[in-house]
């Protein structure tokens, strides 16, 4: 059969235009891929230009990662780069006990632990080429709040631990503060659930601040002046929680029964007492919402809220 020089060309054309357009839309679907693999609803963008990937919205839209991990390579295949370039300085992924199989993929792909606690486990990758990585550490620093109760017959609560350093001392109870609990609330949770007594905050008496102490953390512990809410019920407990005694006990008969650091407190107190200068508490608005402010001042000034 005898096929013109002419429709040859038009044959010869017409392939390279499906190859063009075949090869384009390759190049586009690979783009798209490339551009983000996760939607708009799987991540969100901070204030500090780190993106958050939404784990349980990923895994909703990927099940079979949970039988597959390694799909999430593919997911993350060149998304860090494009947000690299969008400006975005890091990526996060919280990662829950039941989709722990997620996490070797995450340290393959580059990440590293950030911190850990109950039920799951937070992973970073810095990935600002141009700028240092300067995300800061976990919070390493443990607080607690010490109560010193007085009562109206000047004598003071204190407690004899049942767990101590080799030293069973008499001291002022007291404990770690629970997340978003305030310093005068520890301080009077503290001391009901180790004596029973009910009190209710007045102010702070000294801070102290040591490193390297329980889970290698910086520590700082408040003691607080507390007042008994009945004076017809003061009766301490006996018993509770990991307390092995408890009583009241005049301070010139306590103060030699005491560690160094109580008897300095016991010594602050007396001596604020007398001065009537105080380290109290004002609550007042601030450009992140309500706080708790401490400062000295004496007893006339406006009472803590």
């Amino acid at each position: 059969m005898f096929i013109s020089r002419e429709a040859t060309n038009l044959w010869k054309l017409s392939k390279t235009l499906i190859n063009c357009t075949i090869n384009s839309n390759i190049i586009s679907i690979r783009s798209m891929c490339t551009a983000s693999c996760f939607s708009s609803e799987e991540f969100t963008i901070d204030k500090y230009r780190c993106a958050k990937v939404n784990v349980d919205k990923v895994i909703s839209s990927n099940p079979q990662l949970l039988t597959d991990p390694n799909h999430l390579l593919t997911l993350m295949k060149g998304t860090h780069e494009t947000w690299a370039k969008d400006g975005v300085r890091a990526i996060w992924f919280t990662i829950k006990t039941d989709h722990c199989v997620l996490v070797p993929v995450l340290i393959q792909s580059g990440f590293d632990y950030h911190h850990a606690k109950a039920g799951s486990v937070t992973l970073c990758k810095w990935i600002k080429q141009d700028e240092p990585n300067n995300i800061p550490s976990y919070p390493f620093t443990n607080i607690g709040v010490g109560g010193l109760v007085v009562n109206s017959k000047d004598e003071v609560l204190v407690v004899k631990e049942k767990y101590h350093l080799g030293y069973p001392l008499w001291k002022f109870p007291g404990g770690y503060a629970m997340k978003g609990e305030e310093l005068g609330d520890t301080a009077v949770r503290e001391v009901f659930e180790e004596t029973g007594i009910k009190t209710k905050f007045d102010f702070m008496i000294a801070l102290r601040h040591s490193h390297r102490f329980q889970f290698e953390c910086s520590d700082m512990y408040f003691v607080a002046f507390l007042r008994p809410v009945e004076e017809g019920s003061l009766t301490p407990v006996r018993g509770l929680h990991e307390i092995s005694d408890v009583t009241w006990m005049k301070h010139q008969e306590l103060a030699p029964q005491l560690s160094p650091f109580n008897s300095f407190i016991l010594q602050q107190y007396l001596r604020i007492r007398d001065n009537q200068v105080q380290m109290r508490c004002q609550k007042m608005d601030s450009i992140i919402g309500l706080v708790n402010v401490y400062f000295v001042g004496t007893s006339s000034s406006e009472e803590s809220s």
